[in-house]
């Protein structure tokens, strides 16, 4: 195994241990298998795929040189078949008349991800399950084959499929994929644990996703240290977590942005004190807010994006938190709000972030 991939996972609890490494040995597989991974929303799936293919890249595994991924839970029942399979020139109305190239033709050579596949429609899958049947014989032997929309020339393309999805294993054969295409995208299965299931790791898994934040990078933090506090990891451990790393993630943003907001209103109070005041807040907002499903961020929260990025996004979410408030309408524009020491105008602007 890499030891640069050793590495990444040497912390984490043995379950989610043992769950990625058999998602690595299932990725550098030569053979033209289907890899479905499974695991709760927030598990990591995306992320883990990712970075496994980026180190096999560098190991020049086969199909590792190209990526491409989508999200069936961003198609329509009328651009699935078209983002899939391509389409001819003129295909349908506002179509490019050039055509164009789906994600399987864009994928050829490497591995093709395609997350929340429950996503699709009946018909999607039926003709997916086609295409993966691979060629026999001849010069395409082992490829698949495919049409695009509209079009009669037969295309091969050699692709490694991955497959992702939230659902269990019970959901996917019995309730939403169709029984052969089941069968046909799980030939290799990874589950990825929840937080639920790895539950006494609560702790080392937001030191994780703390160090992976990399506040300490950013100017004005370079002092911001992980909680200390043992009240804090008991409630960590008391929570759902039902958003699994993304809410751990929140939290950790959350604690970020009161450490800064509590240095400068309560510079009086001491170290344990602060934590105490920082905890209270991050508490009360995670709790009444649950951010990650009930207010939109302008991007995902995602480790491997910068820390301005995440600084940008917190701002939006902390202005959108206090423009709740049914006295915000009533403060002019150059008033403080509330308890914040912003003006009006700040948290406005804040609010304009994209």
């Amino acid at each position: 195994m890499n030891k640069k991939f050793e590495e990444e996972i040497k912390d984490q609890h043995p379950l989610r241990k043992a769950a990625l490494e058999k998602l690595y040995y299932f990725m550098a597989n030569p053979g033209r298998f289907s890899l479905l991974v499974i695991g709760e929303r927030g598990t990591g799936k995306s992320r883990w795929i990712k970075q496994i293919s980026e180190i096999l890249k560098e190991e020049k595994v086969q199909f590792a040189n190209k990526f491409v991924e989508a999200s069936c839970a961003s198609f329509n029942h009328d651009n699935a078949e078209a983002d899939i399979f391509g389409y001819e020139p003129h295909a349908f109305t506002n179509a490019n008349p050039k055509g164009h190239n789906g994600l399987l033709m864009q994928a050829d050579k490497g591995f093709l991800f395609l997350d929340e596949v429950h996503h699709l429609d009946d018909r999607v899958k039926s003709k997916l399950l086609t295409a993966m049947q691979t060629v026999g014989s001849g010069k395409e032997k082992g490829k698949f084959s495919l049409r695009r929309m509209m079009g009669d020339e037969i295309h091969y393309v050699s692709v490694r499929p991955i497959f992702g999805s939230n659902r269990s294993i019970s959901e996917l054969k019995n309730e939403t994929l169709l029984p052969d295409f089941y069968d046909r995208i799980a030939q290799l299965v990874v589950k990825l644990p929840s937080i639920s299931e790895t539950r006494e790791a609560v702790k080392p898994d937001f030191m994780l996703v703390w160090e992976g934040m990399k506040f300490n990078e950013a100017k004005g933090y370079e002092y911001l240290k992980p909680p200390s506090i043992s009240d804090f990891y008991n409630w960590l451990s008391l929570l759902p977590l039902d958003g699994n790393f993304r809410d751990l993630q929140t939290v950790s943003i959350l604690w970020m942005t009161y450490w800064k907001i509590v240095q400068t209103e309560f510079k009086n109070l001491n170290i344990n004190d602060k934590e105490k005041k920082i905890f209270e807040l991050v508490k009360g907002d995670f709790e009444k807010f649950n951010l990650t499903s009930k207010i939109e961020l302008p991007h995902s929260i995602d480790v491997t994006r910068p820390f301005e990025e995440h600084y940008n996004a917190l701002k939006k979410v902390y202005a959108k938190t206090i423009s709740q408030n049914p006295d915000f309408k009533n403060i002019k524009q150059g008033d403080l709000v509330f308890e914040t020491g912003k003006t009006k105008k700040t948290i406005e602007k804040w609010l304009s972030i994209i």
